[in-house]
């Protein structure tokens, strides 16, 4: 029910902000990622153990469809502090609603985004993500993303979120 109702508020939050304008002349944007963060492995409800501080380096880019909302896709690899020869992959695909910046080209610019993840590494795990933050867009053609997002990944009863904050540059 959780779940619903922060799609639910998202959506209709969506609907009552303004849109990025299309017609700032750019219809497409990059970038490269560092994060940190963490995650929770449990299984069901009952067990709950972190696994200690995750680093995670990624890159992607995102197209515009309508006013704000975008298509996006991103690669990435994550592992625990120590131990980066340890790492996994991971793969998403997100939808995501870019909200209106101050002006038509400049300014920050909050996003939302939501989608399917995947972890693999000699073996792949189907997930989802929701995330959301913002770019500042101090000249035309280059930004600084902030970013925080949720993964959650599950096999049976086994369930895993990674969580993770992440800042970067930009291009469009």
């Amino acid at each position: 029910m959780k779940k619903f109702a922060v799609c639910v508020f998202v959506f209709a939050l969506a609907r009552v902000a303004g849109a990025e304008p299309k017609d700032s002349g750019y219809s497409a944007s990059g970038y490269a990622q560092f994060g940190v963060g963490g995650c929770l492995i449990g299984v069901g409800h009952w067990i709950r153990v972190g696994c200690g501080a995750v680093l995670n380096v990624a890159g992607g880019g995102e197209g515009f469809v309508y006013r704000g909302l975008a298509i996006g896709a991103e690669g990435g690899y994550g592992w625990i502090s120590g131990s980066f020869e340890d790492g996994a992959g991971m793969f998403s695909v997100n939808p995501a609603y870019h909200f209106k910046g101050q002006g038509r080209s400049r300014g920050l610019v909050p996003f939302v985004a939501a989608g399917y993840s995947m972890l693999f590494r000699d073996f792949h795990i189907d997930g989802f993500n929701v995330g959301g933050g913002a770019t500042a867009w101090p000249s035309a053609h280059v930004g600084l993303r902030f970013e925080g997002r949720v993964h959650h990944f599950g096999v049976g009863p086994l369930g895993a979120n990674v969580y993770v904050f992440r800042i970067g540059p930009s291009f469009r």
